[in-house]
């Protein structure tokens, strides 16, 4: 084994077994190791239901900003608990990025990353010998879809990615573009107050640009084209909006989506919401349930995203 991948062990939560030279494992569980910096820490979750097999199913999730040491991130919202329930096979791996959702800024450390974590599972779970990754699923949160979108590019033709959770995470470079006001179906800068009485909240389109040629040439090469055009390329995408600032982002996705009538992966889940249309542009969302809110949608969503995940057995 080479020595560069010898990660001091911070924690094992599981069944604790040791291997003849006293190195301490578990065959099941939560992995928590030091690694080089900038990660700092990483967590790597093997589900209840996890069998040793030559090849794995892999969810690899990055966080949003800002975001507690990642085993406390994960303990606090029952990451553990939500996986180990899911009934299905898979190893999750989730890095402790920077402040800002920083992650590795190549795809030689990248995937280098990727080896590092199959390998801990040599040093600290059931292998001998590290495994290869059968299917790869990214999942991400606010921020973390920054590192998410630069992983497709990075694992592509590495490792065999199948499906991306964007759990409010269409962020990117400069402000989103809106869609006309007859095209436009959502936008958050027109929030109004709370309807106490019926617990909702309306938004208001409020177009930024003129004619739909005008949004199209203008949302060329944003954040969402980038996803759409994955969907279209075989990329299974779930989207999810929580009431967070992609909303814009969000609804461009879905416009580009119904404005190609070609078959796409794209699956947007923002069921919270009483979906508007171009000749009635509000938009209604229910208050305050756990899947409309910023923070807590992971753990709100994480069980759906697992259970409807085909990739994953």
């Amino acid at each position: 084994m080479a020595e560069q991948f010898k990660l001091p062990l911070l924690d094992l939560i599981g069944t604790i077994n040791h291997r003849d030279d006293g190195t301490p494992f578990i065959e099941k569980g939560q992995i928590l190791v030091k690694d080089p910096a900038p990660l700092v820490k990483s967590a790597m979750i093997l589900s209840s239901n996890f069998v040793k097999a030559d090849k794995i199913n892999v969810v690899l999730y990055y966080h949003g900003y800002g975001a507690p040491p990642i085993n406390e991130y994960l303990a606090t919202r029952g990451f553990k608990k939500i996986i180990d329930g899911s009934g299905k096979n898979f190893v999750f791996i989730a890095p402790q990025l920077g402040s800002k959702s920083e992650f590795l800024t190549s795809k030689a450390e990248a995937v280098d990353y990727v080896n590092r974590m199959l390998d801990m599972l040599v040093q600290y779970g059931p292998y001998t010998t590290a495994p290869k990754i059968s299917q790869l699923v990214l999942a991400a949160h606010s921020g973390g879809g920054v590192p998410m979108l630069n992983s497709t590019g990075w694992f592509k033709g590495v490792f065999p990615m199948v499906e991306a959770w964007a759990l409010d995470c269409m962020y990117g470079a400069g402000d989103p573009v809106g869609a006309p006001k007859k095209e436009h179906l959502y936008e958050p800068d027109g929030r109004n107050v709370t309807n106490k009485a019926t617990n909702t909240t309306t938004y208001v389109a409020t177009p930024t640009t003129s004619s739909l040629s005008e949004w199209r040439k203008k949302v060329s090469g944003s954040v969402e084209e980038q996803w759409y055009l994955l969907s279209k390329g075989g990329l299974s995408v779930k989207v999810f909006w929580g009431n967070g600032g992609t909303l814009t982002r969000t609804a461009n996705l879905d416009l580009l989506d119904h404005l190609d009538q070609t078959s796409c992966n794209l699956d947007l889940r923002p069921e919270f919401y009483k979906c508007p249309t171009p000749e009635n542009p509000v938009l209604i969302v229910p208050t305050p349930i756990p899947r409309s809110q910023h923070d807590p949608l992971p753990q709100t969503v994480l069980a759906e995203c697992i259970k409807d995940c085909s990739f994953l057995k």
